[in-house]
Parts: structure tokens; C-alpha cells; sequence
């Protein structure tokens, strides 16, 4: 939650370190997987951008009404920017 809240305050340099955090729990979750996407994407990380969009709708591609076309959407403009 953390993390999510400084990315939406644009503080993602912040963000990306909560996120690492939490992902070292071994949480296995959608919703945690798009945030570091979106975060890594804010920080033109785009290669762990990519990563981690298709893993959270890999695991669940119905993880959010809101969170998950935003996950496909930037994926797509992701790949094929490529």
C-alpha cells in the first residue's frame, strides 16, 4: 500500500523500494505484480515494466475491474513499442 501510495504522488524512485519489500515477502499476488509494473513503467523501467504487468494478468487477468485494463492496455503499448 505504501508503495502505491507514493506512485500515485508521482515519488516512484520512493515507491520502487516499498515495492521490493513487499515482493520479498513471496507474495504471489495480481494486484501487488501490477503495482511494481506501473511503478517500474513510471521510472522507464520498461523491461521490468513488462515483466511484471504480464505476470499480474497472468496470475489473475480479472484482478481488478479498474487496475487490470490499465494493465493490458500499457503491456500492449509496451510490446509494441519494441
Amino acid at each position: 500500500a505504501m508503495a502505491w501510495a507514493l506512485h500515485v504522488n508521482g515519488r516512484d524512485a520512493e515507491a520502487a523500494q516499498y515495492a521490493e519489500k513487499a515482493a520479498a515477502l513471496g507474495w504471489n499476488n495480481a494486484l501487488f505484480a501490477y503495482h511494481r509494473g506501473m511503478i517500474a513503467y513510471a521510472l522507464g523501467q520498461v523491461a521490468d515494466a513488462e515483466k511484471y504487468l504480464d505476470t499480474a494478468l497472468r496470475t489473475n487477468p480479472y484482478f481488478s475491474v479498474l487496475h487490470a485494463p490499465a494493465a493490458q492496455k500499457t503491456l500492449t503499448q509496451l510490446r509494441s513499442a519494441r
